[in-house]
């Protein structure tokens, strides 16, 4: 074994201590620049890659204009881009539609160095509900059983064919049971309605021109008949046809061309 004997050259714990914390302070200085460095070189190498994959994209646009790139898989399976295409520092490499990239051709982002500044989606508009109408209210009847001549009629009509078959009789002809037999209020019925007056009397109903009114009806032969004053339409229960002035033969008329006019 090798002894030094005093005299002989050599470095001394302390000079060796020395050394090593230098070299300590030094690694320590170059290691971050290096690491800095290194990561700046791949960053600088990721835009390169993007560079060239978006002259990929345009000479995919221009080998196929009909298509569309939906993904960068789908240029790698074509064969413009090299397996396993992606960021040298581990990023995703991320495909963005022209649309939403405002660009004319789709952009290739990197999830670490470059995401652009993305066009937000149009909003969807919320549907407008459709207001709907109030419905304008209905007009309040004449009478209780209706306002024109034919829901009169034949309101009035039912009420006496009720009124038999309850009782086995016609109701009384009376000033006011003519009316209440048959559940209506004589005072609703004092008064012409839209120019008729109408008088239930038993097994038939009378229908009259109110004062200032007459009527126009055809009868079943094609003649037109005027009733005027005194004169009247009858409906006959028994027949169930209506009549002119009275029920018989040859007075039949088709109540469905009454026309009721204004003197």
């Amino acid at each position: 074994m090798r002894r030094y004997t005093q005299g002989s050259k050599g470095f001394t714990l302390i000079e060796l201590v020395l050394v090593i914390a230098m070299v300590g302070v030094l690694a320590s200085i170059a290691t971050p620049s290096y690491l800095n460095y290194a990561q700046k070189a791949r960053a600088t190498q990721c835009y390169v890659d993007r560079g060239e994959a978006q002259n990929v994209i345009r000479q995919y646009y221009q080998d196929h204009p009909d298509t569309e790139i939906t993904s960068l898989q789908q240029l790698i399976d074509a064969g413009y881009l090299r397996t396993g295409f992606n960021c040298p520092l581990g990023g995703e490499y991320i495909l963005i539609p022209a649309t939403t990239a405002g660009s004319q051709y789709p952009i290739v982002a990197c999830s670490l160095h470059y995401l652009p500044e993305l066009i937000p989606a149009e909003p969807t508009p919320a549907p407008v509900p459709t207001p709907t109408p109030t419905p304008a209210p209905k007009p309040k009847p004449l009478t209780s059983l209706g306002s024109s001549f034919e829901e009169i009629s034949k309101g009035m009509i039912a009420a006496i064919e009720k009124f038999y078959q309850e009782n086995g009789k016609y109701p009384r002809k009376g000033a006011n049971t003519r009316y209440t037999d048959i559940g209506l209020n004589p005072d609703e019925w004092k008064d012409a309605i839209n120019g008729i007056t109408y008088t239930p009397q038993a097994d038939h109903i009378s229908v009259s021109p109110g004062t200032g009114y007459t009527f126009s009806v055809t009868s079943m032969s094609g003649k037109e008949v005027t009733i005027s004053g005194s004169k009247n339409i009858i409906y006959s229960m028994e027949t169930k046809q209506w009549y002119s002035s009275s029920i018989k033969k040859g007075n039949e008329v088709n109540i469905s061309t009454l026309q009721v006019k204004q003197k």
